[in-house]
């Protein structure tokens, strides 16, 4: 590919990846809820207003909360996994929590959520500001189980390749808070829950395990996913004492009551980053469609996926077709199989580079919005048509690196990562792909 055009269409997808993320700024997302709501948007009584806000977004959402009300916030705690606030109104307690897996910060963060919830009263409200990453930021590990052993459990279940509604049911017979425990913990007073999804569906039962959700899932499909991934053995007795011991209960839900005093809202998920990512490809003058709302699986497959589809749209573009912008957001897995290092974009980015050897004029681009991409300093990567052969002059093997997760060195060495630093929001990964040049670029 020539390389002028390759750096022109790596600018191109920067551009619209940085609209897409600045469309789920979390502090405009919530100003512009309580706009749109009006006066309703605290109901309930002239008490104490309570304020919890936890996911990577936490700190962000706060701030947008806090400058858009007029009133004072008797109680506030705040879940980050770095920085405070920069409006810290009111009776405000910090905690840095961990992610993927609780902490013992998680685990005192969740113990005060929980008392305050328990001391709110009937004239008071109560607000959840909920986003992404709060499964683990905050946890109180219900009687009989350990907080290590949570952990334990967690990690298992992430490195076989667990989806979030898999890890989340779990996560949920674990935890006093999640799948409704917090609307149950209130003492009487109404709640309003603010979310920003990381889930495909917006299922607010699994968003941040549901702390206002009535709970779908049940001890025995925890039992069930910890046998289909072969973890049994792996999983600490209590756990497995635990559950089997509740397995034959009947799930009952949230009662009516609590139900009737909660109201919950989804203001912004891994749409609404498509959406703006399409509208800045369209600006650039690509001819665009949001090709996948909900890619889900095994990075690799998606990968694969993402580049059989630039293989046929490559035949038909071109001058005078122009160029071509497709969108896909989601959230994919990754299995380990070897020792290698990444994270699920730069895996379905290496399977796409794969796909699209020797292609021109196109690019696969792959980041996780929340900016951090599996444990590395990278939210993703760019693949090109070029990647695997610039690879090999460098000695490296594209398909023996993605058979031994081994992607994040790949693109390091090409220094194609993308590297935006936390971004303070998270909906979902998103992909662009590019084929073609657009009309600036046709005479390069």
């Amino acid at each position: 590919m020539n390389q002028i055009v390759e750096e022109a269409l790596c600018r191109d997808a920067e551009q619209i990846l940085r609209e897409a993320v600045s469309a789920v700024e979390p502090a405009a997302l919530v100003r512009r809820a309580l706009q749109e709501d009006g006066t309703g948007v605290l109901p309930g009584g002239d008490g104490r207003l309570h304020v919890v806000a936890v996911g990577k977004g936490a700190a962000s959402m706060y701030e947008g909360f806090v400058s858009a009300i007029d009133r004072h916030v008797d109680a506030a705690i705040v879940c980050t996994l770095s920085g405070l606030p920069t409006q810290p109104l009111g009776n405000l307690s910090h905690h840095v929590t961990s992610h993927p897996l609780p902490g013992p910060e998680s685990v005192a963060a969740g113990e005060e959520i929980y008392r305050l919830a328990q001391a709110s009263g009937p004239s008071d409200r109560f607000v959840l500001l909920l986003s992404g990453g709060a499964s683990s930021m905050m946890e109180m590990p219900r009687d009989g189980v350990g907080h290590d052993e949570v952990r334990e459990t967690i990690h298992a279940l992430h490195h076989s390749g667990a989806t979030i509604h898999e890890l989340n049911c779990v996560r949920k017979q674990l935890c006093r808070l999640k799948g409704g425990g917090l609307a149950a913990a209130l003492g009487g007073a109404t709640a309003l829950g603010l979310i920003l999804s990381d889930v495909i569906d917006d299922a607010e039962d699994v968003i941040g395990s549901g702390p206002l959700a009535s709970d779908r899932t049940h001890p025995r499909q925890a039992l069930d996913i910890l046998r289909l991934y072969r973890l049994e053995g792996r999983t600490p007795t209590r756990i497995l004492r635990f559950l089997r011991e509740r397995k034959a209960e009947k799930p009952t839900g949230l009662a009516p009551s609590v139900v009737a005093r909660v109201r919950t809202r989804v203001i912004g998920n891994g749409w609404t980053a498509a959406r703006a990512a399409a509208t800045e490809a369209i600006r650039l003058g690509y001819e665009t469609e949001i090709l996948s709302p909900n890619l889900a699986g095994e990075a690799r497959e998606a990968g694969r996926f993402i580049a059989a589809t630039a293989r046929l749209v490559a035949t038909s573009v071109g001058p005078p077709d122009g160029a071509r912008c497709m969108v896909c957001c989601g959230e994919s897995q990754v299995t380990l199989r070897g020792d290698g290092h990444g994270g699920s974009n730069q895996e379905l980015a290496l399977a796409a580079a794969i796909g699209i050897d020797g292609l021109e004029e196109t690019l696969v681009a792959s980041m996780d919005t929340d900016g951090v991409d599996g444990p590395t300093e990278a939210a993703g990567a760019f693949a090109t048509g070029s990647t695997v052969s610039r690879a090999r002059e460098r000695g490296i093997d594209c398909g023996a690196s993605l058979d031994k997760n081994d992607s994040h060195a790949v693109f390091a060495s090409l220094d194609d990562l993308i590297v935006s630093g936390a971004t303070g929001t998270n909906v979902s990964d998103l992909q662009v792909l590019l084929v073609g040049r657009r009309s600036e670029l046709l005479t390069e």
